[in-house]
């Protein structure tokens, strides 16, 4: 990836460039010359990634993304009150407080409680990304939020940004593409003369956005909180 830097434009004066990479798999970030000090925004829109916004938006203090179930157990051992929530292929694990739905945490006071998620996409999707960058939880309900929060973070660190499709068991997921669309152009559209290197990957997704969609209103975005 190409790191950010400023350029002297003569009628606009400081100009940062900065550069938008999709990658539509986690297997794809290992692949590429990925950058630990990028800010990477992993997407698993139906699900993981919309349910932890959910979480801080009903109260909850801290959100750990686990995994493996082995982990999230650990992790809960470890501070009492922690409450264990995720799936595996969508079924409910034994011993687990909650599910993985936003529906379900948007009818819930977690005010103060801290929450520890593991899934079969979603959650493994923020391990892809390198250990010592910064990860943010994107989705339809976050994406004025979590995309304002990561260009400020770029914009700081002049690092560069990746929206990082979690897909479903290591394979492209069109829903997550799609909202990787939309968080690329909620970015530009806010923030048009920083963004300004167009990569492939970038303009791919915005193509699976403007396409009709099987998903219809249910991709309608709402504004919430980034979730970190």
């Amino acid at each position: 990836m190409v790191k950010s830097k400023k350029l002297r434009n003569a009628p606009t004066g400081d100009v940062t460039i900065l550069q938008l990479r999709v990658f539509f798999t986690p297997a794809e970030i290992v692949a590429s010359e990925s950058q630990p000090d990028d800010i990477y925004i992993v997407v698993d829109v139906i699900r993981a990634t919309t349910t932890m916004a959910v979480m801080f938006d009903q109260g909850a203090a801290r959100v750990f993304a686990a995994e493996s179930v082995e982990l999230a157990r650990a992790a809960a051992l470890k501070v009492p009150g922690r409450l264990l929530c995720g799936e595996r292929n969508v079924k409910p694990l034994p011993g687990f407080d909650y599910g993985n739905s936003p529906v379900q945490f948007s009818q819930t006071d977690l005010s103060g409680r801290e929450m520890i998620l593991t899934t079969t996409n979603g959650t493994r999707a923020f391990y892809a990304c390198p250990e010592k960058s910064t990860r943010l939880a994107g989705s339809f309900y976050n994406a004025q939020a979590v995309m304002s929060h990561a260009l400020k973070l770029a914009l700081e660190h002049h690092s560069n940004i990746a929206l990082v499709c979690s897909g479903e068991l290591g394979y492209f997921a069109l829903d997550d593409a799609v909202c990787a669309g939309y968080l690329a152009i909620e970015l530009q559209a806010g923030y048009p003369q920083e963004i300004l290197s167009n990569p492939p990957s970038q303009s791919t997704s915005q193509s699976f956005y403007s396409r009709p969609s099987p998903y219809g209103p249910y991709l309608s975005p709402l504004r919430g909180t980034p979730a970190q």
